[in-house]
Parts: structure tokens; sequence; C-alpha cells
């Protein structure tokens, strides 16, 4: 990627996973740019570009407890590295870019204590948080720079699995399909609306899916690429401009370039009616290269401290139920 598009990468990383905050340190205030994920390569990437946007950032392992793996959290917080990083991703902020402003705002004044509750207010989080930003959006930006913004959010926010669901036929009977999913949920309108505008800008179309109203927290909602020609579509644009899930993608895409071959063996087989001879459309539960698909996206997609013996089953030994997982 180009200088450009690591920045606006870093904006849909900083949107999806980031946070713009002030905190009071007795009478002084300090602000801060941090990320926080699982993903050691994301992680990595993110602290090297913000180390030579700022000149230095800060990488604070969290050990790994109940059950759960080790994160890190990458941040910057001196005054002149928070307004270099903020003036240069701005461009590319939908989610944050309020923070920004503010923060922005609050370094060129003098930061007060008006600043940091209108900072507190915007990072108000439950059902009173915000669900939508004043950005208009990066539809004025070149589309390889939205794309860029996009991988990011896939990057922090984005899940991509491949799995096995029952379906119902007309007569009553079960089959086994194969499920290619690629969805980013998030509680912000701007963002969702953003990364449907540029799916249909890219020529894939994608569903907005709206979750239920809690009264605890905000609903989340989902944008959704669901089976082989979208997700295939969005993640051949995409794929440029992934860094921390560059293995889920290319599992999927390998996966549906096989089942893509293997139905057009099958076509040539109906017509020649030579089904043994040239092979058939196979059902998933015969498909073993599938199957070893299957397992690898769930070995990426595990959570937790999963043992290694249970993600290193056997192909066929994976049950319907236990083939879907979230997101790494």
């Amino acid at each position: 990627m180009q200088d450009q598009e690591w920045l606006a990468w870093v904006g849909g990383i900083v949107d999806g996973e980031g946070c713009i905050s002030i905190h009071r340190v007795y009478q002084w205030y300090q602000f801060s740019v941090s990320m926080g994920n699982t993903s050691a390569r994301l992680s990595r990437e993110f602290s090297d570009l913000m180390s030579k946007l700022a000149g230095s950032c800060c990488v604070v392992d969290v050990s790994a407890k109940d059950n759960q793996r080790s994160s890190q959290y990458v941040s910057v917080s001196s005054r002149r590295a928070v307004s270099t990083v903020l003036t240069a991703i701005r461009p590319y902020l939908v989610t944050k870019i309020d923070q920004a402003d503010l923060a922005l705002q609050a370094l060129a004044e003098g930061c007060t204590e008006k600043h940091f509750q209108a900072m507190a207010e915007l990072n108000k989080k439950g059902p009173q948080g915000r669900v939508r930003s004043s950005s208009k959006g990066l539809g004025h930006l070149p589309m390889n720079l939205r794309l860029a913004w996009l991988g990011g959010i896939v990057d922090g926010e984005g899940s991509l699995s491949l799995g096995i669901v029952n379906a119902k036929q007309k007569k009553g009977q079960i089959s086994q399909l194969a499920r290619f999913e690629v969805h980013v949920p998030n509680t912000n309108e701007n963002m969702l609306e953003e990364v449907a505008s540029i799916s249909g800008d890219s020529g894939v179309g994608c569903c907005f899916v709206r979750g239920k109203p809690r009264s605890t927290e905000r609903s989340t909602n989902r944008v959704v690429w669901l089976g082989m020609p979208r997700v295939g579509g969005i993640l051949r644009v995409l794929q440029p401009y992934i860094v921390a899930k560059q293995d889920h993608v290319r599992v999927l895409l390998e996966a549906i370039e096989h089942r893509q071959q293997s139905h057009r063996l099958s076509l040539r087989a109906d017509r020649a009616r030579l089904y043994r001879a040239r092979g058939q459309w196979l059902s998933v539960a015969e498909d073993i290269r599938l199957l070893k698909y299957i397992a690898e996206m769930v070995r990426l997609n595990r959570r937790g401290m999963v043992p290694d013996e249970i993600v290193n089953k056997a192909p066929g030994q994976f049950a319907p139920s236990t083939t879907r997982q979230g997101s790494a």
C-alpha cells in the first residue's frame, strides 16, 4: 500500500477498534489515541505506523487470563504526537471524527474542563451513547483510499467465517450446505452506511441487518456479505488492503475457487452423463478438501485458549453446530 492508503487503513482501525480520549491527571489533562487487540500482527503493524507518524508509541502486553488470549494495547499520549497523528488521519475518520476535532481544538486552545466533559460525552457507552457522528462519509476520496479504510475496518471489526449449516428442503429433508460469510458489526450507523456505500460502489451487493434494541446497551447493527459471489467479490477488491486477516481471506478465496471449480465439473459431467468418470457437485459431507478449509478457518477464528487437539480434529469429525465461529 502507498502512504495515503496506509493512513486510510489506520483511520479504519481507529474508527473500528481505536479510542480518542482526554484523561484528567490531578490538575492536568492528558490526551491519547489508542487501540487494543488480540491480533499480534495487527498490533505490530499499527504500532509501526504510529512510530513513523509520531516518532514513538507505547505498547503494553496484557497477559492472558480467564481462558482468554493475551492482547496488546498501543497508544500515543504526548500532545505533539497526538496532534500529529490526528492531523494525519482526520481525513479518513468517520466514527471518531468528532472526537478528533474536539481533541485538536483542545490542543490548539488549551484543554479545559469543558473539553474534558465534552469528550466524555462523545465517548459515553450504553443506551445513551451516540449512534451517529457528524461525518459526511468518504465519498469525496478516491476509491483506493476508501477501500483501504474499509480494509482497516474489516481487520479490526470484521468477522470472516466458513462453516456448515443445515437447510430444510421442500420434501422435509435436511441437507448440509457450506456457509460463506463476512460481516462488520457496529453501533455507529455512519460507519455501517459508509461500509455499505463502498461495497455498492465496488459492484458488490450487501445486506444491512439491524440488531434488536436493548435497554442496557445500544443495538448492534451489521453489514453482511453472504454466499460465494458476494464474499468472493468483496474479498477480491479488499485483499490488497487487508493486513491482520490475510490468512482468513486466503482460506475463503481458495475455498470459493474450489467449490466453483467443483460445480463446473459437475455441469460438464451432467451434460455428458458421466458422473463418476468426470466428478460431480460434491455434498459438503463428501468434500474433504472443503472440510479442511473449514477446519483451518476454525483454527484461525478460535477464541480463548482452545487446546490444539480440539482444533486439529480430522475434517470428518466436525459437526454442523461447531463449524461456525466468531471473529479472531
